[in-house]
């Protein structure tokens, strides 16, 4: 369908080990939490957003629900599903929370190959030979292969589910994609521009 509007999925429900377990949504850089950085990057192009979590009961920005993991601990996979499985029939855009560098522009254009490309049972960027499942717009069509091969406890990876989507080439900035999960990475984001 060439109108089809997503619904934003911020995944949240990680356990941040490798940063003593603090709660990622809430970390604030610059001012501003990872959650609400998800959230404004997100709603410009969504009908409604939703935060996806195994062990969550609420999300930092007021006005978004929280779904949880029907598969808890098996990771991101488990977060589509649940957004799946509460949104039924709809294209979800996933964007894991700690991604907090990403440009509007990357998902403008993400948008626009959506509505170029109907066939396309998933959208994600890739810079140079990176693709980016965890910043991606996945179609209802891979609905039951995900929850099929979550039951029979061989789930895809993020990275196969990946290569059954269509990839748009963005311009390479360094650090686009980079997450936080470790210390350092937190150092880097609270230094960046200074």
């Amino acid at each position: 369908m060439s109108n089809e509007i997503p619904i934003g999925a911020i995944l949240c429900g990680g356990e941040a080990k490798r940063l003593g377990g603090i709660d990622k949504a809430a970390i604030e850089i610059d001012g501003a939490t990872l959650a609400s950085r998800a959230v404004d990057l997100l709603r410009p192009h969504c009908e409604e957003l939703i935060a996806l979590t195994g062990r969550r009961e609420s999300f930092p920005v007021d006005g978004v629900p929280v779904v949880r993991d029907r598969f808890p601990g098996r990771g991101p996979l488990s977060g589509l599903d649940a957004a799946f499985r509460s949104r039924p029939g709809r294209t979800i855009f996933l964007l894991a929370v700690d991604l907090c560098a990403v440009p509007v522009s990357v998902a403008s254009r993400l948008i626009d190959a959506l509505r170029e490309r109907p066939d396309a049972p998933a959208i994600l960027p890739r810079t140079q030979a990176l693709v980016q499942p965890v910043f991606a717009l996945y179609r209802p069509g891979l609905a039951d292969e995900v929850e099929s091969r979550i039951e029979a406890g061989r789930p895809l990876s993020m990275r196969e589910l990946a290569e059954l989507g269509h990839a748009v080439d963005v311009p390479y900035q360094p650090g686009v994609f980079a997450g936080v999960n470790l210390p350092e990475d937190l150092a880097r984001l609270s230094h960046r521009g200074k």
